[in-house]
């Protein structure tokens, strides 16, 4: 019984193998073996595939001329590419079959360029239309338009028509894609009867350059010409239909497929139809669809979620995720990419970390880099940096992209000097910052001060050139020196900028608010107006903070003005916030309280303003009647809420009012979590006198600063206590907490009320000589008023002759009093002399002189009657 037998016998492709192997010595034509490797060929079936190779390499016929040529395109279909070139290479009789199947297998595999080597290197083989085919593709793939108009010359030299076979196709697809829109227009208008391949190829074209118009209309006229659209077709549509906008259409494409049954048909039709309706933001049409389709995969449901994800609607991506696990359907990795960008705050970290937990189970982070990229990213979306960066070190390859990520999460999130760490890491490994890396790593130095590094990032932008292209950077550099306090510097760069636009401007006078002068900010102000620049919600922010921080009232009602012409005041509460805010610091609360009625909406930060503005103005009651109201309204007071009206407290002596807050601050654990919290309760306790309350919650403190020591000395200070004020200060000193300006202060001031002139000079020596803190004007006072409170008047006048401030009304009214009980009757003529000139109209002046006369008047008479 012969082989022919056999292989007549089986009844599939396996078994014809099988028969083949067992007979492999009986004699076969090269006819059958050649239709076995063209239906090996076709079912794509590599176990067989490799079987048939090696049973022609044992015969020897792998190379033969009737077999070689079959057994290249065989190979390639199967997956072995290199098999396939391997036995290319040792033919002896090539053909242009051979050469345009392995040219295709090199494309498949992402490798055009090899395609293009091979196609010149067999320039000598008489070059069929499936090479050109093969080749114009392989151009297309890399967008090499030389190349692919130099195989355009070559098929117009051998008189190869466009409408042969897919030629014209091919065509229009290279120029097309190369962005020669109009040429391949003009190849599409050659060909006399285009198939729906090059209406497709033409469609692409201009679907991949956003010319959603043009796609409508090849579609319309391809229809008229009564040509059936394909599934590519109608992608195609569908997709210019997302690029438009264009609901109607889209509509309209639905309507067609429903009617020629293609949604049970094609899926990829379908979930196309599923992802445009989403995109366009139709959640509901894309769920009836989804719903509406007898079959799902996972490229169904992650076209929704992916929608869900771009439009930030959370929790809708989640209900897919939910159910599409429901349905027994397994995430791909896009599926994980998309659920983990929904997970893009620390509310939906919970979320976020269970997804990575899946991820880590299917073992997906080690084999896809974009998965890796993803978490990071999520991670520092959560605040969660440390996570973030132990998921980076995991990372094997780490790329400028995956830096900027963690670097971005640093700058923001802090600490900024990591990101700097991770922006000189980046380098050290030979990689270059672009521009986004840049901008974070600027932000990083501005925010934490850090003027070198900062300069040093400047000249290495500079050095790639990426200053004169990228406004974004410009900016940032212009922000880095305004929070520098290099104001010159960023003024400088602020004028070489290619474009000055509202970010800019803000950055500029954002840094002469916080570093001075203001006045130089709200010039800033104006003259990005007359420059015909809007100003934003920012810019009027710390514009007004400005005025509110020089007292300018004027200015101050001409931008409130302004913010009303715009509706901003309605449309932004931080700037409403903020001008209540700054209208109480200028003492204009009537004003402040017109703002805040205003205000439709108001947050726990408009409430803060208000109440500060009372607190500003000396009005303590109705600070604290606005807290009650506050609360009333059910919003919940934060930790600045209450440092405010713990203040209001202690400067009214509402002791019962400062025990309540004190019980509440207890529930929120406010006392050990917050500082400053903290430290006001100790100033609240200590200004109503209750200073072993004040120093119960001072003991309290899991961390004290130089401010709880200093506060709670005050306390001890205004008693009269000034040995315990000593005692707390050594204390302090042993903690390893440096005194600073007010805590002199506040020691100069209890040697003042005990008359402790020795500990008080030598405090005040010691400021300068040993912490290097130069006294103020307030110090100097100090000193003085402890003079005059032991009679040393002489000593007193001393001082302030020599002093380097000119002296103040404090000065001169604490001499007048001192004068009155000392009775200096000389000293006190020329201390009024001094308090009128500094203020004629302050009453107290002419009250204390007046009693220095009336105490000259009653020693003078004690003398006469002794």
């Amino acid at each position: 019984m012969n082989c022919q037998f056999y292989l007549r016998k089986a009844q599939t492709l396996e078994q014809s193998v099988v028969f083949l192997e067992q007979g492999s010595r009986l004699n076969l034509s090269l006819a059958e073996l050649a239709g076995l490797l063209i239906s090996c060929s076709k079912q794509k079936n590599k176990d067989c595939g490799v079987r048939l190779y090696t049973y022609l390499r044992n015969v020897g016929l792998e190379t033969h001329k009737s077999i070689g040529n079959y057994l290249v395109p065989m190979l390639v279909n199967v997956g072995c590419i290199r098999d396939a070139r391997k036995v290319f290479d040792t033919l002896d009789h090539k053909n242009a079959w051979s050469l345009a199947s392995l040219m295709s297998g090199y494309i498949t595999c992402g490798k055009p360029r090899q395609a293009l080597q091979l196609y010149d290197e067999m320039h000598s083989l008489h070059l069929s239309e499936h090479v050109f085919v093969s080749a114009l593709k392989a151009c297309s793939k890399i967008q090499d338009m030389e190349k692919g108009l130099a195989i355009h010359l070559e098929i117009s030299r051998l008189n190869i028509l466009p409408n042969v076979l897919h030629v014209g196709a091919s065509l229009i697809d290279m120029y097309a894609t190369c962005g020669f829109l109009s040429r391949a227009q003009q190849i599409f208008d050659q060909i006399i009867f285009p198939d729906i391949v090059c209406w497709n190829s033409l469609m692409t074209g201009y679907i991949e350059h956003g010319l959603a118009e043009e796609v409508f209309e090849c579609f319309d006229l391809m229809r008229a010409k009564e040509i059936f659209p394909d599934a590519n077709s109608l992608i195609c549509v569908l997709k210019a239909c997302r690029i438009a906008g264009s609901v109607h259409k889209c509509e309209q494409i639905h309507n067609d497929i429903e009617l020629w049954g293609l949604m049970e048909r094609d899926l990829e039709v379908a979930n196309t139809l599923v992802d445009t309706y989403a995109k366009l933001g139709l959640f509901l049409e894309a769920k009836q669809v989804l719903s509406a389709l007898s079959s799902r995969d996972v490229v169904s449901w992650t076209v929704l979620i992916s929608a869900y994800v771009d439009y930030e609607f959370s929790d809708g991506a989640f209900e897919c995720y939910e159910q599409m696990q429901k349905e027994h359907i397994v995430p791909d990795v896009v599926t994980y990419v998309c659920m983990l960008k929904a997970c893009n705050n620390p509310d939906a970290l919970a979320k976020g970390e269970l997804i990575h937990a899946e991820i880590e189970k299917l073992g997906m982070f080690e084999s896809n880099l974009l998965v890796g990229k993803t978490l990071v990213d999520m991670y520092v979306k959560c605040h969660l940096i440390p996570r973030a960066r132990q998921v980076f070190n995991r990372i094997m390859v780490q790329d400028v992209i995956l830096w900027t990520s963690l670097i971005a999460g640093y700058a923001e999130h802090g600490p900024s000097e990591e990101a700097l760490w991770c922006f000189e890491r980046l380098q050290l490994q030979g990689l270059y910052p672009d521009a986004v890396t840049f901008v974070c790593s600027l932000k990083a130095a501005g925010c934490i001060g850090a003027l070198d590094r900062g300069q040093e990032i400047h000249v290495e932008a500079e050095r790639q050139g990426l200053l004169e292209c990228n406004n974004v950077l410009g900016n940032a550099l212009v922000d880095m020196y305004a929070k520098c306090g290099m104001l010159s510097m960023a003024q400088e760069v602020f004028s070489k900028l290619s474009v000055q636009d509202v970010v800019a401007w803000n950055a500029l006078i954002t840094g002469f608010v916080e570093h001075g002068p203001n006045n130089t900010a709200i010039m800033y102000f104006d003259k990005m107006q007359l420059e015909g620049i809007f100003p934003n919600a920012a810019t009027y922010i710390w514009t007004l903070k400005a005025c509110g921080d020089m007292g300018n009232i004027e200015k101050l009602r001409g931008i409130h003005a302004e913010i009303d012409r715009r509706g901003i005041l309605e449309a932004d509460l931080v700037v409403g916030s903020t001008l209540v805010d700054m209208y109480g610091k200028c003492g204009c609360l009537s004003q402040a309280v017109e703002v805040f009625d205003r205000l439709v909406d108001k947050d726990v930060l408009t409430w803060n303003a208000l109440i500060a503005g009372y607190v500003e103005c000396a009005l303590y009651e109705q600070a604290i009647k606005r807290f009650d109201q506050m609360q009333d309204t059910g919003i919940s007071p934060n930790a600045a809420t209450y440092v405010c009206v713990l203040k209001a407290c202690g400067n009214s002596g509402a002791a019962d009012k400062g025990i309540e807050l004190h019980r509440q601050l207890e529930r929120h654990g406010l006392v050990e979590s917050n500082l400053l919290v903290g430290n006001s309760l100790v100033d609240m306790y200590s200004k109503c006198g209750s200073i072993s309350q004040a120093c119960d919650v001072f003991n309290k403190l899991p961390v004290r600063d130089v401010i709880s020591w200093t506060t709670v000395m005050s306390g001890y200070a205004q008693i009269g206590e000034s040995k315990t004020v000593f005692c707390f200060f050594n204390n302090m000193l042993a903690d390893g907490i440096m005194p600073n300006l007010i805590t002199f202060l506040v020691l100069l001031s209890a040697c003042s009320r005990t008359g402790l002139y020795h500990a008080s000079k030598t405090f005040f020596e010691v400021m300068s000589q040993e912490y290097g803190i130069q006294p103020t004007l307030e110090h100097q006072n100090s000193l003085i008023d402890v003079l005059n409170r032991i009679g040393q008047l002489d000593n007193a006048i001393s001082i302030i002759r020599e002093m380097p401030f000119c002296p103040n009304i404090v000065v001169w009214r604490s001499m007048l009093g001192s004068c009155q009980k000392w009775g200096g009757a000389t000293f006190a003529k020329g201390a009024f002399d001094h308090a009128v000139n500094l203020d004629e109209r302050n009453a107290a002046v002419y009250v204390l002189m007046s009693h220095a006369c009336i105490a000259k008047d009653i020693a003078v008479t004690n003398r006469s009657h002794c």
